[in-house]
This record gives C-alpha cells, structure tokens and sequence, in this order.
C-alpha cells in the first residue's frame, strides 16, 4: 500500500471462501511485526435457482431467483437464460433480463414445438457471475396442427350426404342434425370440393331433398366454416332460377275456363296475372318451415292468406278465386 494508507480493500475474493489477514506497519526506519490474523469468510449469496415447469403443450415460463449479497451488490445486474438439447452441452444464451433493475427474480417466457430441451440460468454484475444453477429440462409435447372445416346444418333436416374430395364421410345412418355442426379435419392446406345433401334416410338409401355443392380452402392452423340453410321461399317458388311461373285455372259461372298465373322471380317479386293480364304483386314471405316436416307455409303479403306448400314442393292452394270457383290450385310449370 502506498504511504499514510491505513485501510486495505480486497475486491478478488471467491463467495464462500475463509480468508486470513494480517498487517504490518514501515517507515523510513523499518517494518513492524506482524498483527495477529484475523478470519474473514466471505459471504454467500442465496443459491441461485431456476424453476418451470417438467412439461409443456408448447407455450411455458422458466423463473430464475437469486438475491445479491449487499458487499456485491451494483446498480446494473441480469439474469441470462441458455438452453440446448443435451442436459450436459451445447448450451447456448437465448435471452436475458433488462439491465439496472436489479430484480431478485425474473421470468422468461418460451414456446417450443415438440423435444425436450434443457435450460440454465446465472446472474451477472460488476462483480462477476454467479455459479450456473443446476439444469432444468421441459418436455414439450405440441398437439399436432390441423387444417379444420366446420359444416354447419342450419336446415330443417338431417345432412345424410357428405361428400369431401369426393369422399363420402356419412356412413349408413349418420348424419349432422338440424342445428347441428361437425368438424373434420385434414392435415394439410388446400381446397376441399363438398356435396352436402339433407333429407331422410330410407333404410341404406339417402333420400336427398336438398343439396348444396362447392369449393372451398382449408388452411392448418386455422377454422374453415361452411353453413348449410334452407332454400329462400323465392328459390322454393322459382326452382332457384331467375323466374318461374305457377298457373291454376278455375271456371266462372258462364262455364268458361281461366287461367291465374303467379310470376315468382329470384328476389322474392311476384305477379299475378289473371288470364294474362297483371292484376297484383307484391313480395313473397316464409312464414314458417319446421324441422322434419312435409311441407313450409308462405304468405304473399303481410296480412294475406298464409299458403302450405307441399312436398316435392310443386303446388300449393289458395282461396283467390271467384264465388263460383274460390280455391284454385297452381302448379309450378
């Protein structure tokens, strides 16, 4: 030490470690004697840890914890997180906390696909780094991803045929009822061609009323929907075409024979002519279609007749005609 130095600071000193000091005084006449040792065990800080989880579906946090002595402490200071595949090497740093927070611990957040990996952590400041802490492995086991198509039956009767890349997916008597949905499932991305037919089974045969046919992409990783409804009344009236007419006739009270014509067109319009000239219109509306059942109701109007349409869904009555002739029966052309 230099001259007039009466204190001695020992910053090279392993944590844990007893040291042994003594001292002596010289000047321009000589050295003094020794003093008697004095024991000094440096103090050690809290064992550093790392904790987490044993297992992982893919997304996972590791904590480390440690607590600086106060004779080492410093105003910058980290945790550092590595990892490798060997519990034994290979490991390498792949994240660390911010600096100058001096935090006593401190969580990482990971995610991994399927492997076991292997994790260690240690604390770093001024001073130096702190031992390792003992090794952790995470097994992580990721559920395999899948390019999901969700059909949906929002109709009045059982989906019976399913056909997906022309692959039936309905055996003899399944089917996804009214109101109900089933998922499949592919494992890669793409497009899937569908038929999807609602009906009645009849013993091993598919009574198919309606169908509905398409094109569709399905991507892994991610929900594709496809809903099957029930015809609009305006596709029921006009066999889902742009136009469609439904002609009855009825007799007057001279014996002559008429004919009553309703016009239906795709956006619900119709027009009724009598013996070919137009005498009303209006825009057509479903009253009701219940589940399983033989036959739907409509209404040509708000407050007008409320009309059944029967199975296979090509006539229906109404009472427009004459005193002499009040019901007439049309039928789809």
């Amino acid at each position: 030490q230099g001259a007039n130095t009466t204190s001695y600071s020992d910053g090279d000193v392993i944590q844990g470690n007893l040291y042994k000091y003594r001292v002596a005084a010289f000047n321009d006449g000589g050295t003094s004697a020794f003093s008697e040792e004095v024991p000094v065990t440096v103090q050690t800080a809290n064992p550093i840890e790392l904790s987490g989880p044993s297992t992982s579906s893919g997304d996972f946090s590791l904590t480390v914890t440690y607590s600086w002595p106060g004779m080492l402490g410093s105003t910058s200071d980290r945790f550092v997180l590595e990892e490798s595949t060997s519990p034994s090497s290979g490991f390498a740093e792949i994240d660390n906390s911010p600096w100058n927070q001096r935090p006593t611990s401190y969580t990482f957040n990971l995610s991994r696909s399927t492997g076991t990996y292997y994790y260690r952590a240690r604390a770093y400041n001024a001073t130096g780094w702190t031992n390792y802490t003992d090794v952790i492995s995470v097994a992580v086991n990721t559920p395999a991803q899948t390019a999901d198509l969700t059909i949906v039956n929002n109709s009045s009767y059982n989906m019976i045929d399913i056909r997906l890349n022309d692959q039936q997916q309905a055996a003899t008597g399944e089917a996804i009822y009214p109101q109900g949905e089933y998922t499949f499932e592919f494992s890669s991305s793409g497009s899937v061609s569908y038929y999807l037919g609602v009906g009645f089974w009849d013993d091993t045969y598919r009574d198919v009323w309606f169908y509905l046919v398409g094109t569709t992409n399905v991507t892994v990783g991610a929900n594709t929907t496809i809903t099957f409804e029930n015809p609009t009344i305006a596709q029921m009236l006009t066999n889902f075409s742009g136009s469609r007419n439904w002609t009855g006739e009825y007799w007057d009270a001279y014996a002559g024979i008429h004919f009553a014509t309703y016009t239906y067109n795709s956006n619900g319009s119709w027009t009724l002519y009598d013996d070919g000239t137009p005498i009303a219109s209006g825009t057509v509306s479903l009253v009701d279609w219940p589940v399983y059942s033989s036959y739907l109701t409509f209404q040509h109007c708000g407050g007008c007749e409320v009309i059944t349409l029967w199975y296979p869904f090509g006539q229906f009555y109404q009472n427009n005609g004459p005193a002499s002739w009040p019901t007439i029966l049309y039928t789809a052309q």
